[in-house]
């Protein structure tokens, strides 16, 4: 096995062992790109869903559906545009906004300019909740302690890049 091209010599381990198998890759920036990636969401995810959990019951899915909903001048979005712009699935997404509606903090209402249209609105309880959610994750740099405010900038311009098909 050539180690002409050594890609990950330090780090976590997973990724040094990755590295070494399939150091003759073309692929191996990708895969290790796409590895580190995966880990970075498991460690960031934990941390972050013990924040949520605590902040009010909310997972990082019902967090994210509030905060699209907060980030509209309306207030209000399509279920169908909730959907595309949060990558969730038809069943999940309805199992959230179940969710969120049954502790007052979206409600639903029909699209009188397209009935075959579900809007969701959230309330003020869910603005609130949100707001103290947001505040909440911003004591813990939104799971990424550790990293300075010019790598969170530059990793945040490297992922942007990465576009859905």
């Amino acid at each position: 096995m050539s180690t002409g091209n050594k890609v990950w010599e330090t780090g976590p381990a997973e990724l040094v062992n990755v590295s070494r198998l399939f150091n003759d890759q073309a692929a191996l920036p990708w895969m290790l790109a796409s590895a580190a990636i995966v880990r970075a969401h498991k460690i960031i995810s934990s941390r972050v869903a013990a924040v949520l959990a605590d902040a009010g019951g909310l997972s990082m899915a019902r967090y994210e559906v509030l905060g699209l909903l907060y980030g509209v001048d309306s207030g209000e979005l399509a279920v169908r545009e909730l959907k595309r712009a949060s990558f969730l699935h038809p069943p999940t997404l309805t199992y959230i906004l179940d969710w969120l509606e049954e502790r007052e903090l979206v409600f639903r209402r029909g699209n009188r300019e397209d009935r075959r249209s579900v809007l969701i609105q959230i309330t003020d309880a869910g603005k609130v909740l949100f707001e103290k959610a947001t505040i909440a994750l911003g004591e813990i740099d939104f799971g990424l302690q550790g990293l300075g405010k010019d790598d969170a900038n530059a990793v945040a311009q490297y992922l942007g890049r990465v576009k859905r098909a």
